[in-house]
Parts: structure tokens; sequence; C-alpha cells
């Protein structure tokens, strides 16, 4: 399989948070955006639910990466925030990508 890397590796989240701040729109819209940018990635590179959820656990050290940034870019976040918004996060990608992708 090959997996388009030069997406994930362009979406920075600090510039997308700041973007939201400055253009008076959420914070958590980076990390919206964060997860389509994994979602796409992960879809386009699955042959299916499976393989991405396979996909997926490959990008998990960039996952975690990007949303320490993330963390980094809100003042006030405390140790279970820390630890509920990548639960979240993979709990939501993997909730899309079955959407899309056959069991098979």
């Amino acid at each position: 399989f090959f997996l388009d890397t030069k997406p994930l590796y362009e979406f920075s989240i600090k510039d997308y948070y700041y973007d939201c701040i400055d253009s008076g729109r959420k914070g958590k819209d980076a990390v919206d955006a964060s997860l389509e940018n994994h979602f796409e990635a992960i879809r386009d590179a699955a042959e299916d639910y499976f393989h991405g959820l396979e996909i997926m656990g490959l990008l998990a050290d960039h996952i975690e990466y990007r949303l320490k940034h993330y963390t980094k870019c809100i003042t006030k976040s405390t140790p279970n925030y820390l630890k509920y918004i990548p639960e979240t996060y993979n709990r939501q990608l993997r909730q899309k990508l079955r959407a899309v992708l056959d069991d098979e």
C-alpha cells in the first residue's frame, strides 16, 4: 500500500489553531481539521476498515505528536484533558473510517 504522507506533514495544527483564533472561530476547529486530514490520508491508502486501523496504528506517534502541539497552544489544559484529547480523537477517527471503509 502507499500512504501519501505529504498532506500530513504539510498540515500545521499550531498554524491552523492560531488562524482559527484570529478569525474568531473555536480553537477546537483545528482538532477537527487535523482529524479530517488524518482521515483522508488513511481512507485514501486503506484497502478496508481493518487495514485503515492498521495504518492508524502506524500513525499513532504522528497523531500524538500533533495533538501535543495543540495542547501547547491552549494554556489551560488539565492532565485529564490531555488524556481525553487523544482518546476522543482516535475514537472519532475510527468511527469515520468505519463509516466509509468496508469491514472485509
